[in-house]
């Protein structure tokens, strides 16, 4: 064996392997996404067939979207008043890059390891949210008021859901009964710790997508519908019951709906129908190319400050709440329609094996519903999330179009 012949192989092995170590640390590492992030990135520069990565990448659309996305935000800054935060919100997007390391490089037999890394890794920050929850541990996050130990409450439900209906997903494809005992339990646990937790959308997440679950896996629609509807009923109840940070995130959303009615907009869920609302104002504004990268927020506070004074209590968002929403007002309908077509194309990438078919679409469909009440595309823990399964399903689609192309 040549020289060259090892380095390349070793290559192919270290990225492997740091990929594994990715899957296990985006639940519970900040630092650890950035760290590993830089690493895939730097070992992927010395592959010697790089180029032939890149090819694929061009000839997936999916894929090829999200660097023309990237561009785009990049060239968004152009038009933008505020270059120091629009360069500060585009070079965020770096965190999508290990997705495209992932979707050319990861083999078939790294696959199981992955998934594994990822579920002990949230198996470990499970454990650590019940023991923050009935405080036998002293951990504290800043970011969160809830017992979520590594991210704030949004995107640790996030988490937790995709966790949840892919243990479900699991469940079905398993023939071990051990396996699936275990597989079962950890549902259960990470089903129920959602519920001590006070993300409403993780909430609404989990029952629609929920749905999908069981239509993905049973023959028969209508038994598929009645049993999802039986189990949602049943997890509502339960969790009504026993969970006091459920009850009074349903109670509090109840009042929040009679204030929504008296046109008083200061809560939670009311601040994200008047953003909805300005956000839309601005967009008549500027509809085709948007406010520029980087100008969205200052706009908004524009805005507030002189024709929407009685919506002053938004002075401090961050962010619309909604990513279709904030690209819309950023980048105008091009950008929204390049994130459509983005999401769209996801969808749409093939995959035969049905049981990573069904992955791809509990994933996009979590990550869609979660997008809707919250900026989860410029998040770094929810895109590097993105970037693991976002990259794992183009692997399999590219397996897939190989294994193809041999047999023929």
């Amino acid at each position: 064996m040549t020289l060259t012949k090892i380095k390349e192989f070793d290559t192919d092995k270290i990225l492997n392997y740091l990929i594994v170590a990715y899957a296990f640390l985006i639940p519970i590492s900040r630092g650890g996404i950035g760290v590993l992030s830089a690493l895939i990135l730097f070992v992927w520069l010395f592959k010697k067939d790089i180029k032939e990565d890149f090819k694929q990448l061009i000839q997936n659309k999916f894929t090829l979207l999200l660097l023309i996305f990237i561009l785009y935000s990049f060239i968004g800054l152009l038009w933008s008043s505020n270059l120091n935060e629009g360069l500060n919100y585009a070079i965020r997007y770096w965190y999508y890059l290990p997705l495209l390391v992932i979707a050319t490089n990861l083999k078939k037999e790294y696959y199981k390891l992955v998934i594994s890394a990822f579920l002990l890794s949230m198996l470990i920050s499970e454990l650590i949210s019940y023991g923050m929850y009935f405080e036998l541990i002293a951990w504290t996050n800043k970011s969160s008021p809830y017992a979520t130990p590594f991210m704030n409450h949004l995107q640790y439900s996030t988490y937790v859901v995709f966790t949840s209906l892919f243990l479900l997903n699991q469940i079905l494809y398993e023939d071990d009964v051990k396996t699936k005992i275990f597989y079962s339990l950890f549902f259960v646990t990470v089903s129920a710790n959602l519920f001590v937790n006070g993300g409403r959308i993780g909430y609404l997440t989990f029952f629609a997508t929920l749905f999908l679950v069981f239509i993905l896996n049973m023959k028969h629609k209508i038994k598929a519908l009645f049993f999802s509807l039986l189990i949602i009923l049943f997890s509502i109840y339960a969790a009504y019951n026993l969970s006091a940070i459920f009850q009074k995130r349903v109670n509090f959303t109840i009042k929040e709906l009679h204030y929504i009615a008296e046109e008083k907009f200061h809560t939670s869920f009311g601040q994200r129908l008047a953003m909805f609302y300005v956000g839309s104002q601005i967009i008549k504004e500027y509809p085709l190319l948007g406010v520029g990268t980087g100008d969205e927020m200052d706009v908004l506070k524009e805005a507030i400050y002189t024709e929407y004074k009685k919506f002053k209590y938004l002075k401090d968002r961050r962010h619309f709440h909604n990513v279709f929403l904030h690209i819309t007002v950023q980048l105008g309908f091009i950008g929204l329609t390049l994130m459509v077509l983005l999401f769209y194309n996801f969808y749409r990438v093939k995959i035969e094996n049905r049981y990573y078919s069904n992955v791809k679409y509990i994933f996009i469909t979590v990550f869609l519903i979660t997008c809707m009440t919250g900026n989860m595309f410029h998040q770094q823990f929810t895109m590097a999330l993105f970037s693991l399964f976002g990259g794992l399903i183009v692997s399999q689609n590219l397996l897939e179009s190989k294994e193809k192309n041999l047999i023929c």
